[in-house]
């Protein structure tokens, strides 16, 4: 019976969220391989929100995985290690991996998102698959949930094998990731550290890349394995006119196959060609040649280096006005409707197939009718995937939410707090330039004068 109660009481001991302090945390969030951690202020509203679903998911993943673990720090009294971490507000939620910070949790604050996000971290990050079947069933999962799918044939355990994973695992929540010893699955290919840093520039995730950089990209319709005499006599002629150019130093060059980058064709409106496509990328904007021709791809050139191209935005079309609470922004008009400088927006990025924009939209609808009187403040919606997201917003999962102040727009605010009606429109009475005419900071409605 010692025995026994020994067993069933482990899980318990486990379960609890465990409360780090400044000279044990990093101790501490190395013993496990993943470890989420909410900093946070005992008199935070939206951190007593949070407990109670951090407490649940805790019980329910002690049960499930021993590679993840839940913990806490309250920041009044370890504020120079919250400090280190960059918090400055609360709760905020990091992921920690191998006691080392990992990335910003930015999932659903309650009980069932938090255990899929740790419960999806505790896996391998890269799934091995032994048959033709295993190989459909996954392939058919990432048509299922939207998720890019990465499929890998390696010929035996070893560095190239570490190295793919170790990719996975710092996108494990954006891609599936799988893998396989068996030619006849996927065909074999050598796969060397070189090609692994060649799939990563080809994935969405390095737009980076093509925003800091000033670059020149020209996509053709044929690769050099598939056609490398015709693609190296246009390549070698192009490279023959760009050295010819002056004050081109600081453009750097890229040559690409069309099809590896059939997203980034499709948000220049030139998915089916005519090719090449030439396009600029700088400061996150994107300048498209209309019409090629040498001729063409000078005066480009040139008017991109006095200022006098205009970028491409991609873009639905303008949605008629309509008399909701809400405002439909789109590419073309952001500028115009978020940025502009006479109203706070609250804006949510949205996914057309998203189950959580979809449960959030009545809700964010609804707060936006319960604040159409008040002239300082707009609600908006963006479909993401359809429109350009300009800097400095960065989405990388559905819905994202951001508040940005009239005097502000160039640092908008996450707002990562609960989803429910009230906390939407206590955070933007919080938040508003100026005090919302209805409700006070905190959110309560005001008492009319009598």
């Amino acid at each position: 019976m010692i025995a026994l109660s020994l067993i069933v009481l482990l899980p318990l001991v486990l379960a609890d969220v465990t409360e780090l302090t400044k000279d044990g945390f990093d101790s501490k969030v190395s013993e496990v391989e993943y470890t989420l951690v909410m900093f946070y202020a005992p008199w935070c509203g939206h951190c007593k929100h949070l407990k109670p679903h951090f407490e649940e998911a805790s019980k329910l993943l002690a049960n499930a995985a021993s590679n993840v673990r839940l913990a806490r720090l309250d920041c009044t009294e370890h504020g120079e290690k919250c400090s280190e971490f960059g918090v400055t507000g609360y709760p905020t939620v990091k992921l920690f991996k191998n006691g080392v910070f990992h990335k910003e949790y930015d999932g659903p604050r309650d009980t069932d998102g938090i255990r899929a996000f740790m419960m999806k971290h505790s896996q391998p990050p890269s799934k091995k698959l032994l048959t033709m079947e295993d190989y459909t069933s996954f392939t058919s999962r990432g048509d299922s949930d939207r998720l890019p799918t990465v499929v890998a044939y390696f010929k035996e355990e070893g560095d190239s094998l570490k190295s793919f994973q170790d990719v996975a695992s710092d996108f494990i929540s954006d891609v599936l990731f799988a893998h396989t010893h068996d030619p006849t699955i996927l065909g074999s290919k050598e796969m060397t550290a070189k090609a692994l840093g060649d799939w990563i520039r080809k994935t969405q995730y390095n737009d980076k890349h093509f925003s800091k950089n000033k670059l020149l990209v020209f996509y053709f319709n044929a690769s050099l394995d598939g056609y490398p005499k015709g693609v190296n006599y246009h390549r070698n002629r192009l490279m023959k006119l760009l050295k010819s150019l002056k004050s081109t130093s600081d453009l750097k060059f890229a040559y690409s196959f069309s099809g590896d980058y059939y997203h980034e064709l499709s948000d220049l409106g030139e998915a089916d060609g005519p090719f090449p496509v030439v396009a600029i990328y700088s400061s996150g904007k994107k300048y498209k040649l209309p019409d090629y021709s040498p001729e063409k791809l000078v005066e480009f050139i040139e008017k991109f280096r006095d200022g006098k191209l205009t970028p491409h935005i991609k873009s639905e079309p303008v949605p008629e006005p309509s008399d909701e609470a809400t405002v439909t922004a789109v590419g073309t008009t952001f500028e115009e409707i978020v940025n502009d400088g006479s109203k706070d927006v609250f804006i949510m990025f949205h996914a057309p197939w998203c189950g959580h924009c979809k449960n959030l939209m009545p809700k964010f609808k609804e707060a936006a009718e319960k604040l159409r009187s008040e002239p300082s403040v707009k609600f908006v919606l963006y479909d993401a995937t359809a429109n350009d997201i300009p800097e400095p917003y960065s989405v990388r999962g559905y819905p994202t939410l951001y508040f940005a102040p009239k005097n502000s727009k160039d640092t908008p605010k996450r707002y990562e707090g609960p989803r429910e009606v009230d906390d939407l429109i206590k955070f933007v009475a919080k938040e508003s330039t100026q005090e919302l005419r209805g409700y006070n900071r905190e959110g309560a409605p005001k008492k009319e004068d009598l």
